[in-house]
Order: C-alpha cells, then sequence, then structure tokens
C-alpha cells in the first residue's frame, strides 16, 4: 500500500511513527522542502522515499498533509490535481480564509476522497460516553493552559459537539487579548468564553498548569476528564479515578484507523471533514467578532 506524508514536522513524523511500527508492508513517500534531493532507504519490509517536491501522476492508498494552515490548501489542490487519492488525514487548524472550506468539500465530491481530520476532542470522550445521558447534562467546564486556547479550541469545539450537536455559539467573556503563537506568524489568544444561551459552556484559561481539564456536570454526579502533558488521560466520576488510559496521538492511532476503515471493520473515523468544516467556520466568526486583525490558527 502506497501512503504519502506531505510536511516532515512534528506531526508528520508522529503519523510516520505509526506507519513503521506497523507489521504491514507499506511504500511511504515523504514530502518537505528540507530533503532538497530524492533518497530512498529500506526499513524492515518498508520502502521509505524522500522527496522535496509534491509527487505526480501517483496513486496513493492514504495521503497525510501535515503541512501548517497556510499553506494546506494549495498543497490539498496540487496533489489533486495530479494524483489520485482513496484516503486523506488532515491536521487542524484546517483552513484560516473561509472560501477555502467550500472548494476543498468540492475538490473532496469530485475526487470520492474519504477525509479525517485529525482531531481529538470526540476520541477523549468515548470511553465515558455510554455511562450517562446527554439530557442529563447541566454544564460543560474546559480548563485550558494560558497561551494554548486557540491551537486547541477546535479540539474543545469538537468534544462540546459531541456532547450538544452544532447547537451552540461560544462568546469572549472579557476582551481577547492576542499574543504571539509558539510557531511563527501565527497568534494566540487568552479569553474566557462561555455560552449565553443553554448548553451552559464555559472555556477558562489557567497560569502554571500542565493539563487540560474537561468537566461534565450532570442532574447527578460530575465527570472529569484530566489530559496531563505526559499523554495520560484519567477519569474521573465524583472525584474517584474510575479509569485511566493513553491520550490518542498519531503516532499510536493513524495507521490503526486508516486500516479500520480500509477493511470496512469501523466506518467512523473518516467523515469528519463536514463536521470539522462547520465547527473551525464559526470558530472564525467568534475571532471575527473580536478584532481587525487578520488571525491565523495553527
Amino acid at each position: 500500500m502506497k501512503i504519502l506524508i506531505v510536511g516532515f514536522g512534528k506531526m508528520g513524523n508522529s503519523h510516520f511513527k505509526s506507519f513503521l511500527a506497523s507489521n504491514k508492508n507499506y511504500q511511504i513517500y515523504i514530502v518537505d522542502k528540507k530533503f532538497g534531493t530524492k533518497s530512498e532507504k529500506i526499513y524492515k519490509n518498508k520502502k521509505i522515499q524522500y522527496l522535496p517536491d509534491l509527487p505526480k501522476q501517483k496513486f496513493f492508498h492514504l495521503t497525510i498533509i501535515s503541512t501548517n494552515s497556510k499553506e494546506r490548501y494549495e498543497i490539498i489542490k496540487k496533489i489533486t490535481d495530479n494524483n489520485k487519492l482513496k484516503y486523506l488525514i488532515l491536521e487542524k487548524f484546517l483552513f484560516n480564509k473561509i472560501n477555502y472550506y467550500e472548494k476543498v468539500k468540492k475538490i473532496i465530491q469530485n475526487h470520492k476522497i474519504k477525509v479525517m481530520v485529525n482531531v481529538w476532542g470526540r476520541s477523549i470522550l468515548e470511553p465515558i460516553l455510554k455511562k450517562f445521558h446527554k439530557k442529563d447534562i447541566i454544564k460543560i467546564e474546559i480548563i485550558v493552559k494560558k497561551g494554548e486556547l486557540l491551537t486547541n479550541l477546535i479540539h474543545f469545539y469538537d468534544f462540546i459537539y459531541c456532547l450538544f450537536g452544532k447547537n451552540f455559539t461560544l462568546r469572549s467573556k472579557n476582551k481577547m487579548k492576542f499574543i504571539k503563537s509558539k510557531r511563527k506568524g501565527y497568534l494566540e489568544g487568552v479569553s474566557d468564553l462561555y455560552s449565553k444561551k443553554k448548553p451552559n459552556i464555559l472555556i477558562k484559561n489557567l497560569n502554571f498548569i500542565n493539563y487540560h481539564m474537561f468537566k461534565i456536570d450532570l442532574k447527578q454526579g460530575t465527570y472529569k476528564i484530566k489530559i496531563n502533558y505526559n499523554g495520560r488521560c484519567e477519569y474521573f466520576l465524583n472525584d474517584i479515578k474510575i479509569l485511566e488510559n493513553q491520550f490518542p496521538f498519531s503516532y499510536l492511532v493513524s495507521e490503526k484507523f486508516f486500516q479500520l476503515d480500509y477493511k470496512n471493520k469501523i466506518k467512523k473515523y473518516f467523515n469528519n471533514f463536514n463536521i470539522i468544516s462547520l465547527l473551525s467556520l464559526n470558530i472564525i466568526k467568534l475571532l471575527k467578532r473580536k478584532s481587525n486583525k487578520k488571525i491565523c490558527i495553527t
């Protein structure tokens, strides 16, 4: 099977490790300008090619685009214009320009590509999702480390959507302060977000923490999900730990999710592009209300 990975930074390398660890035969093509010239090597039962430019006239079972959001649309267009794709994994934040969403949707439909956007909000909910009724939820509270709101906001929206559907709108509780992101050319935002109408939702920024916390208040009881920076997810019911597992990093799940869908075993992963597009557009609208600046989210 042929796998194409475009962009070989932190996320591209994480996806690559997922396929490298598999015992299946893969031909892996990795594209990044930093390679300079074409090269090739064999690792166990895998043939790996390093390319400085996008390939042409090829078929790929799976393509992973792990570049930044500024160049993602142009790369999708170039790849689909010159190659045939079956599956596609996209990183968040999808696109910062509103008109790109409809353009990419048409590309996906015309080429009949199955797409997964790599967000984890739903994934961390799955272990407890069947343990309570959504209609019993009174309040959702999410705590994020100050300076990491915008880069994680689409994950938080995915989490909320999984519980309530698209019928929610968040507002900035105080004036949003924009600061430089860790990634050059992007901005971060600092502000608490809340829902003015039901469902009751609050996203809080805190200093000096090394985790994200998700709190679900029910009519009877409270669930908490704590995501530690060491990659462990802890689940609590009324402050008693009931479960602990590994965070769904790309190097653990990318190859697994692809194979589950490809073999027609589980079809829930490569079908979230429309939902994540909708949520991403809501985030863009939220930021446009708060600033005249051209805000780019990584």
